[in-house]
């Protein structure tokens, strides 16, 4: 199981400013869980217990993820989970690599999707939620990217990673 390492703090999503929202203490590497519903409840208490987001979050994610699913068959398969702004203290991009996938109910469609990689969206405020996640879902589709997240040892290099992608220009 990964510890979780480092702090960071921060006063809104600037999904194209300097802001960094990916922290070495929300990037757990080679995670284990038996479905999709444990994996959110386990990042999600994880979060809880970071001081990035408040009590309910957890329930509000999963009832999101039911309405509107997140797998997507890309790189592997990825998973971007998220729910309400209101449920957030600190924005936080959460990133966990998977030591077996997880089945997601696909985005858009039906069926699921075996996930290797999910990013978790804790967004505090909703401006810039739709262009952070276009840009999160550029960048995965970049050939590697994700391998190089699934393939990690160091959670400080996956979080300086994430950041140089949601900052770049043409994510």
């Amino acid at each position: 199981m990964t510890q979780m390492i480092g702090a960071s703090g921060g006063d809104g999503v600037k999904p194209t400013g300097g802001e960094e929202l990916a922290s070495p203490d929300a990037v757990w590497l080679g995670l284990e869980s038996d479905s999709a519903h444990a994996l959110l409840s386990d990042m999600s208490q994880r979060l809880l217990d970071a001081g990035y987001v408040r009590p309910g979050y957890s329930e509000s994610l999963w009832r999101r993820e039911e309405r509107y699913p997140t797998g997507l068959p890309v790189s592997g398969g990825v998973a971007i989970p998220h729910t309400e702004p209101e449920l957030v203290r600190r924005g936080v991009v959460a990133i966990a690599s998977l030591a077996r996938p997880v089945a997601f109910e696909e985005m858009g469609g039906s069926g699921t999707v075996p996930v290797s990689v999910v990013f978790l969206l804790g967004l505090d405020r909703a401006e810039g939620h739709v262009d952070l996640l276009q840009r999160l879902i550029k960048a995965i589709q970049k050939k590697g990217i994700v391998e190089e997240i699934r393939s990690a040892d160091d959670p400080e290099d996956v979080a300086v990673r994430v950041n140089v992608l949601l900052r770049s220009p043409g994510a």
